[in-house]
């Protein structure tokens, strides 16, 4: 107190100022010094409550000192997530199922659009899971721009590859998320701000390599459109200057330079290699060379040699190559896979690794329809009419050497969902479906093929209407059970992630039922465990409540 009025008195003598005065100086000095000091408090009151025992210690990502984060972006790469958050600690590669990756909101850092996650139901996002010390939340949440409202954090659930359970993990997601989706969009259509820039892109298919996702999800980040923009400083330092994506238009103009070459010595190679095929004699050079004599060959040379002499003298017209060769090219092989009769030449189709598959390729590729083998829920009509409107049932199948078996977790059936399993001496039956071309990806999407849960394959299946074999297209799960469990036999002990839901395993009787698959299976269908989980919806629109089992 007395040093308090001897610098008061002091001021006065020296300012000439009245103690009045005085008091307002001090009274105002202490309110900017109270304010300072809350200032100064604040940033370690904001640091205590996000890493203290009353902040995001509660989520369900948090492990202790350190929590567990999905990056789906430029973050799936090491090298990225390191330059904010050294401490990360690569877990491995995780499925975020019912959501889809899209871009929105340009980044100036990135020059395009940057990811999001966007809740989407049968659709999958795949990314990285990192394990990071807590020390480094608020650095993530800077690096996502929270404080500025750019992201906002979320617990995800998201499941390790080749997991069976979920774990939790914390994620970022645009305040402001896109209303369309990119996937449904023509490329042409694609707004730029919807567009990554080309660096960006790249910074995901290094980081989906790096990280060991499914190869079916880096060709479909290699096909996102791009704005073309290249971010030097970042390409360097993240070292993608060798990350390719796909364009043809890249390829079209690496081609064009050698395009009067090119077409010379397409002609060149073509009436050398060709049109001694054309007049060749039955038996001269073999059963090709009288295949491709025999099947057509001869109306399809004049269109290929005009169009070949088109690109000559359209010189620019690099399109006109491609094309030419892959139209003129493709039919040929097509006749001689299909309509020629090699196995009486002694050439066995199955001789071959993978000729089934490729016959089936061609055969889809040629017709507007193909032939699908429903094993599982899609035996049922009004099942697989849901998202396949032109299927056609043609009959029952039988599938040798294959048994049924079930595995993993389906959010949609609350249980495990049907495979087939390669295994000697078993079989399979199912009903064999006829579906238009244009119903071919709405298959692949319902099997959740882009997301690496299922596998399309080509299998030969028994007809028991005609008693032949038909070539079809079938999915297994990319997980596969390994052992055999719903054999004849005790099934008490079958775990928990190999049991189907009871709705699922009722839908699977009807649709067998219906089929016409015979009795003996059908018993054996309604003997397989469940876990007795039940969906209500499903239930009602399929029409189960009359479905009995054991």
């Amino acid at each position: 107190m007395r040093s308090s009025r001897s610098a008061s008195s002091q001021i006065a003598s020296l300012g000439g100022v009245n103690r009045r005065n005085t008091c307002n100086t001090m009274n105002r000095d202490s309110l900017i010094g109270v304010v300072t000091c809350l200032l100064l408090a604040l940033p370690s009151s904001l640091s205590h409550s996000i890493g203290g025992e009353n902040g995001t210690s509660n989520l369900p990502e948090v492990r202790g000192n350190k929590f567990l984060y999905f990056g789906f972006g430029s973050n799936m790469l090491a090298k990225r997530i390191h330059i904010q958050n050294p401490t990360a600690v690569r877990v491995g590669p995780a499925l975020l199922p019912d959501y889809r990756l899209d871009f929105a909101f340009v980044s100036s850092r990135w020059g395009g659009a940057v990811g999001t996650i966007v809740p989407t139901q049968g659709d999958g996002a795949w990314g990285t899971l990192w394990e990071i010390d807590l020390v480094n939340l608020p650095d993530i949440d800077n690096q996502e721009g929270v404080h500025l409202g750019i992201y906002e954090p979320r617990t995800v659930y998201v499941k390790l590859r080749g997991a069976s359970g979920v774990t939790p993990a914390r994620a970022y997601l645009l305040n402001k998320q896109p209303e369309s989706n990119l996937y449904e969009l023509s490329g042409d259509s694609v707004p730029a701000f919807r567009q990554p820039s080309k660096t960006y892109l790249q910074c995901l298919v290094k980081g989906a390599i790096e990280s060991s996702v499914p190869e079916a999800y880096v060709r479909r980040l290699r096909g996102i459109k791009h704005n073309g923009h290249v971010q030097s400083n970042l390409e360097q330092r993240l070292e993608l200057q060798n990350v390719t994506m796909l364009s043809l238009r890249r390829l079209c103009r690496k081609i064009r330079k050698y395009d009067g070459s090119l077409n010379i010595a397409s002609l060149v190679i073509s009436n050398s290699v060709i049109l001694p095929c054309i007049f060749a004699q039955q038996g001269e050079g073999g059963p090709i060379y009288y295949y491709l004599t025999s099947y057509g060959v001869l109306f399809l040379w004049p269109i290929f040699h005009m169009l070949m002499m088109a690109s000559v003298l359209f010189n620019r017209r690099v399109k006109t190559v491609i094309v030419g060769w892959a139209v003129a090219l493709s039919v040929i092989v097509l006749y001689l896979l299909l309509n020629a009769n090699l196995i009486d030449d002694g050439l066995e189709w199955y001789s071959f690794p993978s000729t089934a598959l490729l016959e089936s390729t061609f055969r889809i590729s040629m017709a507007n329809k193909f032939f699908y083998f429903g094993f599982g829920s899609n035996m049922l009509a009004s099942r697989i009419h849901i998202q396949n409107p032109t299927a056609k049932r043609i009959g029952a199948g039988k599938l040798e050497n294959f048994r049924l078996d079930f595995h993993t977790t389906s959010k949609t059936w609350l249980g495990a969902p049907a495979t087939i399993v390669p295994t000697q001496g078993s079989h399979v039956y199912g009903s064999i479906w006829e579906i238009d071309m244009c119903n071919l990806k709405d298959l692949d999407d319902q099997e959740g093929v882009c997301i690496g849960l299922y596998i399309p394959i080509s299998v030969p299946v028994r007809s028991l209407t005609t008693d032949s074999n038909i070539t079809c297209r079938a999915y297994h799960l990319a997980d596969q059970p390994q052992s055999e469990l719903h054999a004849d036999g005790v099934q008490e002990d079958i775990p928990l992630d190999r049991q189907p839901s009871k709705t699922y395993l009722k839908v699977l009787v009807k649709g067998a039922k219906e089929t016409g698959i015979p009795e003996e299976y059908i018993k054996w269908l309604r003997g397989i465990r469940h876990n007795g989980k039940q969906q209500p919806t499903m239930e009602a629109k399929l029409e189960l409540d009359q479905v009995q089992l054991r």
